[in-house]
């Protein structure tokens, strides 16, 4: 025999309290605080989900501008050697092994500055520097064939002169400071950071020419830690084959700004020997990463604080409210 409820029982079932006239229905809602916490982890998946998106659309940003600005792409380039350092150590404002560099695309042989036409006071370019010495630094394929390009200086245009030629005693000019027919040149000061003598032997060049039938002009270039040889005297394009003169079409760009330090990741990950790196730059890397990470974690968490107090202040004032209508009544 089963038992029944209601009125059959004897008993009034009991009805819902009221409150200013209507029914009380909290007792029949869930918690508060379980329903908040179901909504926790959906909330904390999207705020992540926008996070990504919004990092990736600053990266995207950023890149795209640089590919803009450069005409290149990619538009850094990592410096892999020590040839272009000004010492032992790294230094801001000097190429250095695992710098990144911007390289802006030229278009034409005159948007280029060599060393000689900085350092000629009749030059409408005289004085012009970059990355601590005279003259443009250009980013170059050897001998236009695909590869690790090259980061070195400009230091002259030279031109072959075939009127002057005859049989294998070749002849050149430099026409940016009136040279003209000559097989060798040496630069009238010391070029680089250490003063070398350089000296421009256009027989040699010319006669070691493999491109083309006929000699061709183009940029002489030189690292500023090569002691004053040049890269179409000692540098091989490929098997025996020595650097010519860099026309203008093998120009990738002009070096333009630098990031220091950053590229160590890649040539970390790459595997070239860490002992190659300079000294100073492994900790210059790890202490920009810790102030670039610390710094907004930090602001993070200020800011959290500030924003609690502020809130537990509310509360308090709240509290306090409530305090001083139940005296009143």
């Amino acid at each position: 025999m089963t038992a029944r409820t209601g009125a059959s029982s004897g008993k009034r079932a009991a009805r819902p309290s009221k409150k200013n006239g209507k029914p009380d229905r909290r007792k029949d809602e869930p918690p508060k605080s379980a329903v908040e916490g179901s909504k926790k982890p959906i909330h904390g998946a999207l705020e992540l989900v926008r996070d990504i998106l919004i990092s990736l659309g600053i990266l995207l940003l950023v890149l795209g501008s640089l590919w803009a600005y450069t005409g290149v792409w990619p538009p850094m380039v990592v410096v892999e050697s020590s040839s272009m350092m000004h010492g032992p150590d790294s230094q801001i404002g000097v190429i250095d092994t695992g710098d990144l560099t911007l390289v802006k695309a030229v278009h034409d042989r005159s948007e280029v500055i060599t060393y000689i036409e900085a350092r000629n006071p009749g030059d409408p370019n005289h004085g012009y520097k970059t990355y601590g010495d005279f003259g443009s630094v250009i980013v170059y394929q050897k001998n236009g064939i695909s590869g690790t390009p090259v980061i070195h200086r400009a230091i002259a245009w030279i031109e072959f002169n075939a009127t002057a030629s005859v049989g294998g005693d070749l002849r050149g000019d430099i026409p940016d400071i009136g040279i003209y027919a000559v097989s060798t040149y040496t630069l009238p000061y010391g070029v680089g950071f250490r003063k070398e003598n350089v000296t421009i032997n256009l027989l040699d060049i010319f006669n070691a020419i493999r491109t083309s039938k006929a000699p061709h002009g183009g940029f002489v270039t030189l690292g500023d830690n090569n002691r004053g040889a040049i890269d179409q005297a000692r540098l091989q394009a490929q098997g025996s084959m020595l650097v010519e003169p860099v026309r203008p079409e093998w120009v990738v760009g002009v070096a333009q700004g630098e990031l220091p330090w950053f590229g160590l990741f890649k040539l970390w990950v790459s595997g070239q020997d860490t002992g190659t790196f300079p000294p100073s730059s492994s900790a210059g890397l790890i202490l920009t990463i810790v102030i670039v990470v610390a710094v907004p974690l930090a602001a993070d968490y200020l800011y959290s604080r500030w924003k609690k107090k502020g809130g537990d202040r509310k509360e308090i004032r709240k509290e306090s409210r409530k305090e001083s209508r139940k005296e009143k009544r």
